[in-house]
C-alpha cells in the first residue's frame, strides 16, 4: 500500500511541475517519465527546456531525454546514448541515421567531444548498428 501511495504522490508532484512549467506532456508521456526517472522525475521536468519536450519523430522519446542522458548519465559512446539509454536506434529507421546531426547539436554541449571524436563515434555507431541491429542484407530463400 505504501508503494502505491508513494507513486500517487510522485505522480501528483510531477503533474503539478508539468503544469507550472507549461510543458507539453500528455498523461502517457508523464507516466513514461515517472516510470523512467522515478524520484528524479520532477528534477527531469525542471531541467527540461520547453522546446526539447517534443517527441523525436513518431517515437515516445523526447529530445529532453536525450539531453538528460548526455548531461547526467555518463555517456561514453554514441551507441550507448542511442541504443541503450533511449533506444532510438532501435525504433527509428536506419538507426536514426538522419537525426545524427540534430543529436550532435543537442548533445555536444554536454559530451565535450571534439569534432574528431564525434566523427569516430558516428562511424563506430553506424558500423555497430549495421552489423548488430539492422536486418540482414541477404535474401531469404523461399521454402
Amino acid at each position: 500500500m505504501g508503494l502505491v501511495l508513494g507513486a500517487v504522490c510522485q505522480q501528483s508532484i510531477l503533474s503539478q511541475a508539468v503544469s507550472e512549467l507549461e510543458l507539453p506532456f500528455n498523461d502517457d508521456i508523464g507516466q513514461q517519465i515517472l516510470a523512467c526517472y522515478g524520484e528524479f522525475s520532477t528534477a527531469f521536468v525542471h531541467a527540461s527546456e520547453k522546446n526539447d519536450c517534443k517527441s523525436i519523430r513518431y517515437s515516445r522519446h523526447l529530445w529532453s531525454e536525450l539531453i538528460w542522458s548526455a548531461r547526467f548519465e555518463q555517456v561514453h559512446h554514441l551507441d550507448d546514448l542511442l541504443l541503450r539509454r533511449t533506444r532510438l536506434g532501435n525504433v527509428l529507421p536506419q538507426g536514426a541515421r538522419e537525426l545524427l546531426p540534430q543529436v550532435k547539436a543537442q548533445c555536444s554541449p554536454y559530451l565535450s567531444w571534439s569534432e574528431l571524436k564525434w566523427q569516430q563515434e558516428i562511424s563506430r555507431y553506424l558500423a555497430l548498428w549495421q552489423n548488430s541491429y539492422s536486418l540482414p542484407n541477404r535474401k531469404i530463400a523461399r521454402i
